[in-house]
């Protein structure tokens, strides 16, 4: 049998992998510290719709969508490369309902959601050349003060961002304001326009709403973009309003249960291979329609040392980027795979649990 531990209490956050090996647990997840995380990406990357992370965040993989006036809008992968764009792969491409992995002569279209793998300096680069780069975020204002709250503002006091969290319970804020004691932590109902209001939201960077009710974070996010607020993000528990609220003009819309099942999926796609390469990272992208994967290669990987080229890959599978030691590699032709190598992959209409499944 295997054992996977919800952990949601903040004392226990820096202590993971002791009570992991403590209590003889298979995989621990504390869903709001993951959520938290999640936000913070959000932010660290303004221009991105999600962001997710390979190799303890050492490379990016960050969804945008295109727009007419983006540089890259009407021209191929080709000729965006030869442009000079380099070390960042477009390994992924969501037209509408299809899900489509580019080759060089794709042409991309406004409207197109696109999927770049890529070192987070190359990813800034990439969005200033193609204009949507936004400058740092530098306050945010977050809306309920529960433990994704808490969790959250540790995350963005590292990225020296000032942060303004609006509660309703005067007990919890008193506990956050020692917890937190840069942080501003205000006695209100973030729900009231008024309060928003006089605590200048129209001067903020960002503003994140993550109270437990839907329909306030909702209203609360769409507020925010009337205030000229550049990044707004709601967390949604109830999956049904999703399609619904993507068109309405939020920027983000994060799902604590997407996480979670993210998370717990990777380990279960991992346990069907614990024989073979491990399934290291595994990410639902293109609204559920794909997946990006990360695998650890090791001595019973079949390909090692053989020139990309040369490999039959199956449809549908793309070798987004090689990981090998301090090096990242968007892979050529003319690459290889060596053991230990980390290998991320961009997966359209397969379950793969083995990395030796791609040929």
């Amino acid at each position: 049998a295997h054992t996977i531990a919800r952990i949601r209490d903040p004392e226990y956050a820096n202590e993971l992998t002791q009570l992991k090996a403590d209590l003889d647990l298979d995989m621990i997840i504390n869903p709001e510290h993951a959520v938290a995380g999640e936000i913070a990406r959000l932010i660290e990357f303004p221009p991105a719709a999600n962001v997710e992370v390979f190799k303890k965040g050492r490379v990016v993989l960050l969804e945008m969508r295109l727009t007419e006036n983006m540089s890259i809008v009407n021209k191929s992968l080709k000729d965006i490369t030869e442009k000079g764009i380099k070390g960042i792969l477009i390994g992924g491409v969501l037209r509408g309902d299809d899900v489509i992995i580019p080759k060089g002569d794709f042409v991309l279209l406004p409207g197109d959601k696109i999927f770049i793998v890529g070192r987070n300096s190359r990813i800034v680069q990439f969005c200033k050349h193609i204009g949507v780069y936004m400058p740092k975020i530098k306050s945010v204002m977050i809306m309920g003060g529960g433990r994704i709250a808490y969790y959250l503002a540790k995350y963005l006091q590292e990225m020296e961002i000032k942060v303004k969290i609006i509660e309703k319970n005067k007990d919890r804020c008193l506990e956050l304001s020692e917890l937190l004691p840069k942080a501003l932590i205000i006695n209100g109902d973030g729900s009231d326009e008024t309060i928003l209001n006089s605590e200048n939201l129209d001067s903020m960077g960002a503003f994140v709403a993550i109270t437990d009710r839907d329909e306030d974070n909702i209203i609360a996010a769409l507020l925010a973009k009337q205030y000229g607020v550049k990044k707004s993000i709601a967390k949604i528990s109830r999956e049904n309003f999703f399609d619904a609220i993507m068109n309405l003009g939020i920027d983000n819309i994060v799902s604590p249960k997407q996480i979670t099942a993210n998370f717990i999926l990777s380990y279960v796609r991992g346990l069907k291979n614990a024989m073979g390469n491990p399934v290291d990272v595994l990410y639902k992208i293109m609204e559920n329609k794909a997946e990006a994967i990360e695998f650890t290669a090791g001595k019973t990987t079949k390909f090692l040392d053989v020139p990309l080229k040369n490999l039959k890959l199956k449809e549908g599978i793309l070798i987004a980027a090689i990981i090998r030691k301090n090096d990242i590699i968007i892979p050529h032709g003319s690459d290889v795979i060596k053991e230990k190598d980390n290998v991320i992959l961009f997966v359209k209409d397969k379950e793969l649990t083995d990395l030796n499944d791609i040929v």
